[in-house]
């Protein structure tokens, strides 16, 4: 931090500044000290960002994973095994590859699960669809028979009120 003859802080201060000849040696030592954390850590600024996206990579990978999961466990009954079976073979590779070092592998794993992630979800819209016509028309035609005895059924009357009237 300082040169040979203390007299001159390496990072560009001049020492017989009138300012600094002020100071204690602790507030200039202080200050130099923080200047010099702060170059360090811009010197592993881009290391520290790969690291962050590589653990945001691998958290977002470990959610998609457990929804997916369990999305197969809850719609296991109304999912055919061909749409199914594609899916589960990605949710492995995905487990696998969350379980070794290669934030590649755990990437493409991610990708590949996201879009046949969507085809599950087509695959479950049209189920529910499916389900949905026939309630319908079971509903229609439960409604219909009985829209003609609703109408024998309705009374018209006038509640009074015995202690209002004392």
């Amino acid at each position: 931090m300082w040169d040979k003859d203390y007299s001159r802080v390496l990072l560009g201060w001049d020492t017989k500044c009138p300012f600094l000849q002020e100071q204690p040696s602790s507030v200039i030592d202080q200050a130099a000290n923080d200047i010099a954390l702060w170059l360090e850590a811009e010197e592993h600024a881009a290391e520290d960002k790969e690291r962050r996206e590589a653990a945001d990579l691998r958290n977002s990978a470990e959610q998609l994973q457990y929804s997916v999961d369990k999305v197969l466990a809850d719609n296991d009954d109304k999912l055919a095994d061909e749409v199914k079976n594609p899916v589960k073979e990605d949710v492995t590779a995905l487990k696998t590859a969350l379980a070794g070092d290669d934030d590649a592998a755990v990437k493409a794993a991610f990708e590949k699960l996201q879009a046949s992630q969507s085809t599950l979800g087509e695959a479950i819209y049209a189920a529910a669809q499916a389900e949905g016509a026939t309630a319908d028309a079971d509903a229609s035609e439960g409604a219909a028979s009985s829209d003609a005895g609703a109408e024998e059924d309705i009374v018209d009357a006038e509640i009074i009120d015995e202690d209002e009237k004392k």
